[in-house]
């Protein structure tokens, strides 16, 4: 018996020649951003062993030591070359990182205009730093190529949201964003006039920032909802899920090394260490699950990771509140009986959570899967009313009418076949 399933391919590419422009564009600008990054690092790692003269906020957002600071970092025991040494070889860790996702990316999706996109964005991202100003700063030639990349770096970063997966913006309405997010990006980083760049203030950068997140979400929402394919939609999954795995990143971060503001001010050892495990780490939670959903690499395990993150923080949650909200019961109620704690109430209570752990965690993943999954829920139904057909049923034509019903409800393929071969017997 032998079942044939015909699936969708991939569009050929229209217009050939406008992707050949647009892959000659994508080497000629990674191909200057990474040569003035490499150029750059020498003349970074000497300006962080030198007391900054500049204005203090300049000093402060490059990461420049004062005088004083560099004297409380040896007081610290970070000479001037290990802070140098650090700063500098996180940096270049972090842009290769970035560096070798986008090229894998062009290398094996160089046809695709969505990926050309995204991987140009993740070269911009992961080298845009002080490398290049470092070198603008030595070299004022090298101003307006600085400009023009971080530039395109940031505009990039807002075509993410709105092309990915496939290269199209959906809906046409971000359009809207995109140009307000351009003019912002203009203002920024392009315009030399100190009148326009007065108008670009804190509050404004906010308010840019803000409505480039809440209309990429918006568009991916809509584009999940409406748009997307079946692979597009799991590709969106691993995304997202690195999204929350750097807003918990963060989040983890802020909540170590950042109690009060000074932590952003000034070179000092505790904002080495914040720099170090949001940037460094955290920020590669963009690049990896973008490169997993553009190659399209067992996208079908990232609904495994979800379902067992979320059941796994259900349970771990309400074991929690079940095992303290029981010790602490007990023992007032054991205190007010005999007047003292017992360490027997919490190995009880231990053995308690123990047993509840493996009953509650089937139910809470059979709900998950009712609510949040349920095609794949009923898929696992119909392969197992499947398999009771199949033990019980004789008749070969309801068998073959059964097997393609539960093809089409599971993997739901464009057409389905079913050849039965005849067998031969000797005499």
């Amino acid at each position: 018996m032998t079942t044939e399933i015909q699936t969708k391919t991939d569009a050929p590419v229209r217009k050939p020649w406008l992707l050949r422009v647009a892959q000659i564009a994508w080497v000629l600008i990674v191909g200057i951003a990474i040569g003035m990054f490499f150029a750059g690092v020498p003349l970074r790692y000497a300006e962080l062993q030198v007391p900054c003269t500049g204005a203090p906020v300049t000093c402060s957002n490059r990461l420049l030591p004062t005088e004083a600071e560099l004297a409380q970092l040896e007081a610290d025991g970070v000479s001037p070359q290990t802070y140098a040494l650090i700063l500098t070889g996180s940096a270049i860790f972090f842009a290769m990182a970035y560096l070798a996702i986008a090229l894998l990316i062009f290398v094996r999706q160089s046809n695709n205009a969505g990926a050309l996109i995204i991987s140009l964005a993740l070269v911009l991202l992961g080298t845009s730093n002080a490398m290049w100003e470092a070198l603008a700063q030595q070299y004022p030639i090298f101003q307006p190529a600085v400009r023009f990349l971080f530039f395109v770096g940031l505009f990039g970063f807002a075509l993410i949201f709105a092309t990915f997966p496939n290269g199209r913006v959906v809906p046409r309405a971000i359009w809207i964003v995109l140009v307000l997010w351009g003019i912002y990006a203009f203002l920024d980083t392009l315009s030399t006039n100190a009148a326009t760049q007065a108008l670009v203030t804190d509050e404004l950068a906010n308010l840019a920032w803000y409505m480039m997140f809440l209309g990429g979400i918006a568009a991916q929402l809509y584009r999940y909802k409406w748009v997307s394919t079946t692979v597009e939609r799991e590709q969106t999954k691993w995304v997202v899920m690195g999204l929350v795995v750097l807003v918990s990143f963060v989040m983890l971060a802020f909540s170590i090394f950042v109690p009060d503001p000074s932590y952003f001010q000034g070179a000092s050892v505790r904002r080495i260490g914040f720099q170090l495990f949001t940037v460094t780490l955290a920020f590669l939670c963009i690049p990896v699950p973008i490169a997993i959903a553009i190659l399209r690499y067992r996208l079908w395990d990232i609904d495994v990771i979800i379902r067992r993150t979320v059941t796994y923080a259900v349970v771990v949650a309400l074991l929690l509140v079940v095992y303290f909200g029981s010790v602490i019961l007990l023992q007032q109620l054991f205190a007010n009986v005999t007047g003292q704690r017992s360490e027997i109430i919490t190995i009880i209570s231990t053995l308690v959570i123990a047993a509840l752990f493996v009953p509650l965690r089937n139910r809470i993943q059979n709900a998950i899967d009712k609510r949040f999954n349920r095609q794949r829920y009923n898929a696992q139904q119909v392969l197992q009313k499947f398999a009771v057909t199949v033990r019980d049923e004789t008749d070969i034509d309801k068998l073959t009418a059964e097997l393609v019903n539960v093809v089409n409800e599971t993997m739901e393929p464009r057409n389905v076949s079913v050849w039965l071969k005849q067998e031969k017997r000797g005499k």
